[in-house]
This record gives C-alpha cells, structure tokens and sequence, in this order.
C-alpha cells in the first residue's frame, strides 16, 4: 500500500503527485484525488474523490450484504 506523496518542485506550486494504491490477492484500489489530501497541500478544488479498482478474474466486488 502506498498513501499519498506530493513531490516539490522548483516551480512554486507544482508537485508530481503519486497516488494512493492498495494491492491483494483480489486486484488493485487506485484513488487519484481525493479532496482532504490535496487541501493539506494548498490545492482547492470541488471535486470530492476519484477511484477506481481492477480485479483479477472471478473477483465480484461491492457492498457487504446486512445480517
């Protein structure tokens, strides 16, 4: 699993920007943005988050059915 890493530049303002992943046996979790982390870092936007996920074969994700 990797968190977030925002990498200065000489550039003020500008980063390179590494995602947020988690690898298992299932696949991969990716976030691109996700708003809190980019607002630590002075970057405001309106957009909440974006993820996605790729699954190896035979692997149904979603919700946890209620007891």
């Amino acid at each position: 699993m990797r968190k977030f890493e925002f990498i200065g530049s000489a550039i003020p303002g500008c980063f390179e920007i590494k995602s947020f992943f988690a690898d298992d046996a299932r696949g991969r979790f990716v976030k691109e943005y996700n708003q809190a982390e980019f607002v630590k870092h002075g970057i405001q936007d309106n957009l909440k988050e974006v993820f996605y996920s790729t699954n190896k074969k035979g692997v149904l994700r979603g919700p946890m059915p209620l007891s």
